[in-house]
This record gives structure tokens, C-alpha cells and sequence, in this order.
């Protein structure tokens, strides 16, 4: 009888390609920075620990599929999903955790992020480390978990032939934006869960200091989120062919994770619904402006331009309609998750 793959093998095969640049497993070694290994052994044992946790909400398959998280080799900073013998596996790149790091520095070196979470700016250098490790830790969950969602969502594994079609279809990609808002969807959800009830400290007694703390916590998502999206800020958007990528403009994501969160807010706590105003959105969009040091980005209002010299609010429903159409279509290879409709 073989021996049983580990799941160290199982997630090096499923995301080695070589053609593709993409390496498989990677993992610290004697010649890796200190702190890039010690971050990566953290971030190994706290997204597995929470894939531990969402997996016991799954509630349909059941018995709930093995989920496990690991980084491949791979130069560009992005995320990835995949199944491999009957095991979801979620990857994420090595220059991704190596990129993170200095991006969430930058960003807290800015003024008006330190403003944006009410950080004195020559103030407490606690209040600012505390804020760096909880961003980068909210930034890795908000990427990890959107790949969950696309397991959550049927957009991974045994799925109709139409759907099959869509993902490999140059020109249909209007199915495929929809899918990475509803994995958005899931990952605004499962995050702002994670944050509230593993990372929300505790103030005993006063109501308005606890919600201070937390209205500072749902500020620290938006920048997680909108950070991390950034990267994609400065691809044009060209109203004649608006379905040429498989990801929606960045603007429309945010647009998107806006909605997602206040549904949480309204389901979870109705009193933060306030920290998600047009100015709170505008300051966050603002506070993360470039975070990627790209020389083609775009400032807002350019990119604002550029959706609303078309019709945008008639696409925004497209996208809308076609997110009911997969999740009716998809139905049958979606997992029911307690606590996330």
C-alpha cells in the first residue's frame, strides 16, 4: 500500500509551475532573513489555526473538507486557491509576506493614516507597533480568506460545464468578476468576524470607550482592504470593453467591500454602520494612495473619471445580477457556512 502524501507534498505539486515561474513549496531555510522566517512560521500557525475555526462552521459538505494554508515560490505578491485530492489548499507567495511588511511600514509613516486611526503622529510608538501587527495580520486574512471564499462560492473543484466555460473564456469575464466580488463578500464577513472576536480587546464598563476602540478596528479593515486592492489601481478602465479582465477596477471592489460591510455592520453591530460614511471611505482611499509605489498609478480623482464618464451605475448591476445567477447556478457545489449568507 503507498504511503499517504503529506500535505506539504500535496500543496508542492498542486502549485508547481515551473512554465509559470511558480516554484511550489516554499519555506524558510539558514539563509532566509530572521524576522521574514519568524513572521512566516506565525503567519503559517495562525491562518491554519483559522482555517481550523472556519472549518468548524462549515456545515455542509459534512464531513467539512480539509483546508490548509502555505506559501509557494513565486515573485509577484499575490494569493491563490486551489483543490487537490479532495484537500482545499490556499497559497500565498513568498514576495507577498516579503512585500507586505514594507508596505504596512509606509503606511503607518503617513500622516493621514496615523489621523485616519487616531494616532498621535509624534505620539505613543506602542500604539503604532500595535497597529502595524494588526494590519499586516488583517491584510494576509483579508487576501487568505477571499481564496477561501472561492471555495465557499462553488468557484473552485466539480462545477457545471457553463461555469467551466466562463473561466476559460477570453471574453465572458463578467462571470468572473462577479465571483471575485462574492469571494470579497466572504472575506469582508469572515474577517470582521476574526476581528471582533479575537483581536477586539476588552473595555470593561464604558460603552463609549469600547466602541471608540472598535470604530479604530473597523478603520484598520478598510485599510487592510483597500491596501491590498490598491495594487490594481492603476489599470485603466476603457468603457468599450469593460469585461477585458477577470477582476473587476479597484474602485468597483471597494465600492463592493463598502456594501459587504455595512451588511456585516447590520448584522453584527448596527452602531459602527456610522464609521462607513463617504468621508470615512474617502480618507481611507486617500490614506492608501500608491501604498505600491507604482509609477503608472493613478490619483482617485482620475480613476473616478473614468468610471463615472460611463454607465456605471447600470454596470454596477450587471455585476449585481450576475452574483445572483452564479450563486443559483453554483448552488449545488457551494459550502453552507454558519453565520455567512
Amino acid at each position: 500500500m503507498p504511503e499517504p502524501i503529506s500535505l506539504s507534498e500535496t500543496f508542492h505539486t498542486a502549485f508547481y509551475d515551473a512554465e509559470e515561474g511558480k516554484l511550489g513549496l516554499w519555506q524558510p531555510n539558514p539563509l532566509t532573513d530572521p524576522a521574514v522566517a519568524a513572521l512566516a512560521r506565525k503567519l503559517h500557525g495562525d491562518v491554519n489555526s483559522s482555517l481550523e475555526e472556519q472549518r468548524s462552521r462549515i456545515v455542509r459538505p459534512a464531513p467539512a473538507p480539509q483546508l490548509y494554508f502555505d506559501f509557494f515560490k513565486y515573485r509577484k505578491p499575490i494569493a491563490e486557491a486551489t483543490e487537490r485530492n479532495e484537500i482545499f489548499l490556499i497559497g500565498a507567495a513568498d514576495a507577498l509576506l516579503t512585500s507586505l511588511s514594507s508596505l504596512i511600514e509606509g503606511l503607518l509613516s503617513r500622516p493621514q493614516v496615523l489621523a485616519f486611526l487616531s494616532i498621535e503622529a509624534k505620539g505613543n510608538d506602542v500604539d503604532r507597533k500595535d497597529a502595524q501587527d494588526m494590519l499586516f495580520d488583517l491584510v494576509f486574512l483579508f487576501v487568505t480568506n477571499h481564496e477561501i471564499g472561492h471555495f465557499v462560492h462553488g468557484h473552485t473543484g466539480s462545477q457545471p460545464e457553463e461555469w467551466l466555460e466562463f473561466k476559460s473564456d477570453p471574453v465572458k469575464r463578467l462571470p468572473q468578476q462577479a465571483a471575485e466580488i462574492e469571494a470579497d463578500g466572504y472575506s469582508t464577513f469572515a474577517t470582521l468576524n476574526w476581528l471582533f472576536t479575537k483581536r477586539s480587546p476588552i473595555v470593561e464598563g464604558d460603552t463609549g470607550a469600547r466602541q471608540k476602540v472598535e470604530a479604530v478596528l473597523l478603520r484598520l479593515y478598510l485599510l487592510a482592504a483597500f491596501s491590498y486592492l490598491e495594487m490594481g489601481s492603476s489599470r485603466p478602465w476603457r468603457w468599450h470593453c469593460p469585461e477585458t479582465f477577470t477582476h473587476p477596477q479597484y474602485l468597483t471592489r471597494v465600492d463592493f467591500i463598502v456594501g459587504h460591510s455595512r451588511g456585516w455592520c447590520e448584522r453584527h453591530a448596527i452602531e459602527h454602520e456610522r464609521n462607513l460614511s463617504q468621508a470615512h471611505i474617502h480618507e481611507a482611499l486617500e490614506g492608501v494612495h500608491n501604498c505600491w509605489h507604482q509609477p503608472d498609478s493613478r490619483n482617485l480623482e482620475r480613476q473616478v473619471k473614468d468610471l463615472t464618464s460611463g454607465p456605471y451605475a447600470s454596470w454596477e448591476e450587471r455585476i449585481r445580477e450576475e452574483r445572483s445567477r452564479l450563486r443559483q447556478l453554483l448552488e449545488p457545489f457551494q459550502l453552507i457556512v454558519r453565520d455567512y449568507s
